[in-house]
């Protein structure tokens, strides 16, 4: 009964495969610094379209954030990908202490054959704000992580989705 416990954050994303991979990377490097799962030092801030972010610069977190996000994009573009939930665990009970949901709409038009659509970058800023304030504004009402934590990311898929990987 622990997940009944458990904090829960609900977030959506939008766009095509890119812009939804992306984003999700972003909010999930987001979540893991300001609910503080690595240290200060494992984050540099950098500038993406135009706003200031922080992203892991842990070669070891990268390369698995990459390698996810990389699935991920697949999925999307698959159309399989109904919703990612980011869990973050008590590592000595493994009980679920936060859920956060990111309920993915993927643009339906797009196939794998489509060009990619331009966003205007006044858009995807606009829609990065809007996640962002989404997370800063839910790790004010959650407490403190008092005990080290692990994460673990699920991908919820369509039921008829053939999903390899």
């Amino acid at each position: 009964m622990a997940v009944a416990q458990a904090s829960r954050t609900r977030i959506s994303l939008q766009g095509s495969a890119e812009m939804v991979s992306e984003y999700f990377n972003i909010a999930i490097n987001s979540v893991l610094f300001v609910r503080g799962l690595y240290s200060y030092g494992k984050f540099d801030t950098v500038s993406k379209y135009g706003l200031q972010m922080r992203v892991t610069n842990d070669e070891d977190l990268k390369s698995y954030l990459e390698q996810v996000v990389a699935q991920l994009r697949d999925w999307l573009v698959a159309k399989t990908i109904k919703k990612v939930v980011f869990v973050i665990q008590e590592a000595a009970s493994d009980e679920t202490i936060e859920r956060w949901e990111f309920d993915v709409e993927c643009d339906k038009e797009m196939t794998a054959d489509s060009k990619p659509k331009v966003k205007p970058i006044e858009e995807i800023q606009k829609e990065i704000r809007a996640f962002m304030r989404q997370v800063l504004g839910s790790v004010h009402l959650l407490p403190a992580l008092e005990n080290k934590c692990k994460f673990d990311i699920q991908v919820h898929v369509d039921k008829e989705a053939e999903v390899e990987g």
